[in-house]
């Protein structure tokens, strides 16, 4: 658990940190709930798969690449935390290969999850970013602030439908991912250059 791994690491307490981010939201969830239910006479047959199933098992398969800060509804903020201090570079990796992994489970294990239990595969919409900000920890909860969060939840509203927006430094790292996706776009955003990868 992430509450505990920090503990282990720094303890209670602020620090400056340099860390990963995965923001990811599932597209048009409120609507195909709500059409499930109808189906369904009022059972929320949809929100019992996603909440049951599928997110357990997709966190499952991040487990040793990201950790589960927070889940907003559909929405999940996942870390990408070190255990000791890396370069840029190596950080960039890490949050390459947990994008990656993220990546894996929904083309793979999770559209056939969701395909054997009578759904359409899910479409997410997400942002990847990483820097320098700041993590605090106390007994009941752990958070992240600064840079890398800010930006991610920017780069989560501003990516396409379907699509990941991804910091350029991790998108580097990604040329493996890109043959499975289509050919990234790149973009600049508020002097960032970022990819698009859909």
């Amino acid at each position: 658990m992430f509450l505990q791994r920090v503990k282990a690491i720094k303890g209670f307490g602020a620090w400056p940190i340099a860390f990963g981010t995965l923001r990811v939201d599932i597209d048009d969830s409120s609507q195909t709930g709500a059409l499930f239910q109808l189906r369904n006479d009022g059972r929320d047959a949809y929100g019992e798969f996603i909440n049951g199933l599928y997110l357990p098992a997709l966190l499952k398969h991040l487990s040793g690449y990201a950790e589960l800060e927070e889940q907003m509804g559909d929405e999940l903020y996942l870390i990408i935390l070190p255990n000791s201090a890396v370069s840029e570079a190596d950080l960039a990796a890490l949050t390459a290969a947990a994008t990656a992994r993220f990546v894996s489970f929904i083309l793979g294990d999770g559209a056939k999850l969701c395909l054997d239990h009578g759904f359409s595969p899910l479409s997410w919409t997400g942002g990847v970013s990483l820097g320098q900000g700041t993590i605090t920890c106390d007994e009941f909860k752990v958070r992240t602030s600064g840079s890398p969060a800010n930006l991610v939840k920017r780069l989560l509203n501003g990516a396409e439908r379907g699509s990941l927006l991804i910091d350029q430094r991790v998108a580097d790292q990604l040329a493996d991912l890109q043959p499975r996706l289509g050919p990234p776009v790149e973009r600049l955003v508020k002097k960032d250059r970022l990819t698009l990868l859909r």
